[in-house]
């Protein structure tokens, strides 16, 4: 890079290093360098949104996200990333729904798409469908936790703790350190008992 430093391809590989070490502010100068020759680079773009995720810069990374969409707007990952953003993190619970829809009908067997659209459905108060797309995941939720920990909320929401309790339990067998699966494991073993 330090030979190359206007080399699109070797400043993205070395962006990836950076953010593989969890280097943020190092990642974020390099790929903000290449924006400034390539301003429309969707795959720079959309790391540049994801390393301001990881700095908490989100509205700045929300304006971000718009442009890959603008540049491509069938980038599944980006509509899917500012989708979840919106639905977690904001009230604007139906925009990043529509964003999270597009993005699972571009590639409805992606389990993260579906995990999202799940997540939506529980952040708009339905319980029952979410539940249904996050079971039909099958198989592949058992290896992520963030899945898993969407199962346990969504069955303590629904007053089910024995569940909830149990995938709790899966994500802390993943996850050891998981604050929220703690504290939930917590919560339903109290209700529970």
């Amino acid at each position: 890079y330090e030979r190359f430093p206007y080399d699109m391809e070797t400043s993205l590989y070395y962006t990836y290093s950076l953010i593989d070490l969890e280097d943020y502010k190092a990642a974020r100068k390099v790929i903000e360098r290449v924006l400034k020759t390539a301003p429309q680079n969707e795959t720079a773009l959309f790391n540049y949104a994801f390393i301001l995720e990881r700095q908490k810069k989100y509205g700045k990374m929300e304006k971000v996200l718009k442009q890959v969409i603008a540049v491509n707007p069938e980038h599944a990952n980006a509509l899917n990333f500012l989708g979840y953003y919106l639905v977690d993190k904001t009230r604007k619970t139906e925009e990043g729904g529509g964003y999270i829809k597009k993005a699972v009908a571009l590639e409805p067997q992606d389990t993260a798409f579906i995990d999202s659209l799940a997540w939506y459905y529980y952040k708009s108060g339905d319980k029952e469908k979410a539940l249904n797309l996050l079971l039909g995941i099958g198989e592949a939720a058992k290896e992520d936790s963030e899945i898993l920990l969407h199962l346990a909320v969504v069955y303590e929401a629904s007053s089910d703790n024995i569940k909830a309790a149990q995938y709790y339990k899966e994500v802390l067998a993943l996850d050891a350190q998981n604050k929220q699966a703690q504290k939930g494991l917590r919560r339903a073993e109290k209700k529970i008992k």
